[in-house]
């Protein structure tokens, strides 16, 4: 690379990482200091969350502050940029053989339970990989969203649905029509999937009832409400669905990766928790003491939920916040509290103490009745 081309690419460097301006409005960056440190890098990749990707003369790609210290030092033969906290790298997996992982911005691995081998990292929250041939989507908390059926995946979202194919390759086009949509061009069978594999269509407010639709507008605004879970709110939700909420809410108020929150509270998943499901996020929200299984070694994650144990979550979640959550052991004011498990019981005085969650009326809080995907979206929002 001669020197001039070298002199443009960090001078992008600088416009991409906002160097231009003060840091808190009182220190000014070293520029020539950063220029200096990277003139050693061949290329340059745009600052996302404060580390940029560089590559050496010998093709070795490592991760710089801004600062143009090395903070991920691994010398990396491919390695992404990072996108919602998270980056792929390419490591060798035995006999030549080479398959990617997940980092945090520590440089220490993460969603180590996924099964896709190959991946080209996150974009909105979403990243495509590749599993024994097959291509799905999965999120931030490791969960599928988008089984891998497919021979090709589009992570171009839209009303919650994706571009899938079988028996090619999708080609996605950068044209808009003059009503602003996209045109996809493919040789063979494509179609449409809501993320979570369902059928496309189901994500409108007008599914939802009316007294919910400005509390789920909140929600989605504000990122917690799984892709996949936006559509279908009169649906009785599953244990595993309120379990993927409550981490997708976690991340929203931490504004971190779920494995970044386990990292600093010194936890990790354990794999072996449960007969019945291997879910990341369920794992993760065990980890954390969100949830506890159903009996035997086992979640039950396509139980029905109900309000006493929406409750119950509700409470642990805000421990993991760090709230008081501490509620009352005898609730006051519902009629039913006879009908409630002994376990639940706290965490009904503290969600109705703290205005989270409320009876059904007639002075009845209904523990054990069904609790359904809008009023589970809405209680998390009155977590302030």
């Amino acid at each position: 690379m001669n020197k001039s081309t070298k002199t443009i690419l960090i001078a992008a460097a600088f416009l991409c990482s906002g160097m231009a301006v003060c840091q808190n409005n009182a220190t000014v960056i070293d520029r020539e200091k950063l220029a200096q440190a990277l003139a050693k890098y061949d290329e340059f990749f745009p600052f996302q969350g404060g580390i940029a990707k560089v590559i050496d003369a010998a093709g070795n790609q490592v991760y710089i502050d801004k600062t143009g210290k090395e903070v991920i030092p691994a010398k990396l033969k491919w390695a992404s940029s990072f996108s919602n906290g998270i980056a792929v790298i390419e490591v060798e997996h035995g006999r030549g053989a080479y398959r990617h992982k997940f980092i945090d911005k520590t440089g220490e691995e993460i969603l180590t339970t996924l099964k896709y081998g190959y991946s080209h990292g996150f974009s909105g929250g979403f990243a495509s990989g590749e599993y024994y041939g097959k291509y799905g989507i999965f999120d931030t908390t490791g969960e599928d969203v988008v089984p891998p059926l497919y021979d090709s995946v589009s992570l171009f979202v839209s009303e919650g649905t994706v571009a899938v194919a079988i028996g090619g390759m999708l080609e996605d086009i950068e044209k808009r029509t003059a009503d602003g949509s996209r045109t996809i061009s493919f040789h063979g069978k494509w179609g449409f999937v809501a993320l979570g594999g369902t059928t496309a269509g189901g994500g409108h407010l007008d599914a939802a009832s009316a007294w919910a639709r400005d509390g789920i507008t909140s929600a989605i605004a504000k990122g917690f409400v799984p892709a996949d879970m936006q559509g279908g709110y009169k649906n009785v939700i599953s244990r595993a669905e309120f379990c993927r909420l409550a981490v997708k809410f976690v991340e929203y108020k931490k504004g971190k990766t779920i494995d970044e929150v386990l990292l600093e509270n010194g936890l990790s998943r354990d794999i072996e928790a449960f007969s019945d499901t291997s879910s990341p996020a369920i794992l993760a929200a065990f980890a954390l003491g969100v949830t506890n299984g159903t009996g035997d070694g086992k979640f039950t994650p396509d139980g029905q939920f109900t309000r006493e144990q929406a409750a119950a979550m509700l409470q642990n979640t805000c421990r993991v916040l760090g709230m008081d959550a501490e509620g009352s052991l005898a609730p006051a004011g519902f009629s039913d509290m006879n009908q409630a498990s002994s376990w639940a019981l706290a965490g009904i005085g503290f969600c109705r103490a703290n205005g989270i969650m409320n009876g059904v009326g007639e002075n009845r809080f209904d523990p054990k009745g069904a609790y359904t995907r809008e009023q589970s979206i809405l209680t998390f929002d009155n977590i302030k």
